[in-house]
């Protein structure tokens, strides 16, 4: 009903506000302990999303109610006000859980590969690369540099071998022999105001400790976009990193690129 709001009316929607975010506290809480990621993930979603529907509705009403009766009438109006109501209150569930919430980062994923040993992987990743534009930049003694610009942003492919990966042969890589050779790339796309892009392949004969802490480390580097994949031969596996369970994510193109550059969605292996 489309009237203006009683003074009565607006101290039971203040009082119903309050009980409400009481509500989605204690939910958020009990859920919190008690449900599976996926749960509180889909929770907050729908929360939202819900929030977000309900948001459209108040706009699209609180203009109709300005336009035909002034402002004063659309800010007093019942209706408009107990969807405000609803959309702090419903929209408060998601915020509440995203804050407080525990979300556990997803496990690495892993993918069977086709290839036999780093030679015929490092062939077929030559020739996919090619197909998608992108051109052999640099090449060292089993590091290879593929690199592609589109849309004034120049993305890397990094092909790297080692027989296995500790923190200091990851660093000599990556601060002597990986970072120096994009280098200049970054600075061009700095002063752009734009963000490099990779997605380094380090593959191993034998898996270490510090190899899935490489593959859990996609983070966003101050220099660049940096996704991570490890490939190891003594299992026969790719490993990606796993999906960042809510929020944005900057690096899910470059995990989207490498998949479909090299066809492993359909490849996947069971936990």
């Amino acid at each position: 009903m489309l009237r203006e709001m009683t003074e009565k009316e607006s101290g039971f929607l203040l009082l119903s506000w309050g009980i409400g975010l009481l509500i989605a506290i204690i939910l958020t809480k009990v859920l919190d302990k008690k449900t599976t990621n996926n749960f509180k993930i889909i929770y907050s979603k729908i929360s939202l999303g819900t929030g977000m529907i309900l948001t459209v509705v108040l706009l699209v009403l609180y203009v109709y109610l300005w336009i035909k009766n002034g402002i004063n009438y659309a800010k007093s109006n019942l209706v408009v006000m107990i969807i405000l109501i609803s959309v702090l209150v419903t929209s408060s569930f998601g915020i509440l859980m995203i804050i407080f919430g525990t979300f556990q980062k997803a496990k690495p994923q892993r993918f069977q590969l086709k290839q036999n040993d780093y030679e015929e992987y490092s062939n077929y990743l030559a020739k996919r690369v090619k197909e998608f534009d992108y051109e052999l930049n640099y090449e060292l003694e089993k590091i290879k540099f593929y690199k592609k610009e589109i849309k004034r942003k120049i993305y890397f492919i990094i092909d790297v071998k080692v027989e296995e990966l500790t923190e200091d042969v990851f660093n000599e890589l990556y601060n002597n022999k990986i970072f120096p050779n994009i280098e200049e790339e970054f600075e061009k796309m700095k002063n752009k105001g734009n963000v490099l892009n990779v997605i380094m392949i380090i593959s191993v004969d034998r898996i270490t400790p510090f190899f899935y802490k490489y593959i859990e480390s996609e983070d966003l580097d101050k220099r660049f976009y940096k996704y991570p994949v490890g490939i190891s031969f003594g299992s026969n596996q790719i490993y990606i990193n796993g999906e960042e369970p809510i929020g944005y994510n900057p690096c899910k193109r470059l995990k989207q690129e490498f998949e479909t550059i090299t066809e492993i969605k359909e490849n996947k292996s069971s936990d």
